[in-house]
């Protein structure tokens, strides 16, 4: 009987020491994972925050040519009317 007890407690104490080494592995994965989450989540933040800045920037700067050439045949238009002879 007492070789049976030690048996029992020793599997108990096995079937704890899993559960503990669970515990702990878990306990070191979830920052880990935490972690990686958020650093993902930042990427994905930071490339749709560059992609609508170029986006913006793409737009301003084709509105701006878009001035420049207007003047541009605005200029070309009053200088044929002074200089007719030119054409």
């Amino acid at each position: 009987m007492n070789l049976k007890k030690l048996y029992d407690d020793m599997q108990l104490y096995l079937e704890i020491a899993k559960q503990r080494r669970h515990i702990v592995l878990e306990s070191l994965e979830n920052p880990y994972q935490a972690e990686l989450l958020s650093l993902k989540e930042t990427l994905k933040n930071d490339k749709f925050l560059f992609y609508h800045q170029i986006h913006e920037d793409i737009y301003r700067k084709i509105d701006e040519l878009e001035i420049l050439k207007s003047k541009i045949q605005l200029c070309s238009n009053i200088l044929q009317e002074m200089f007719p002879h030119n054409q």
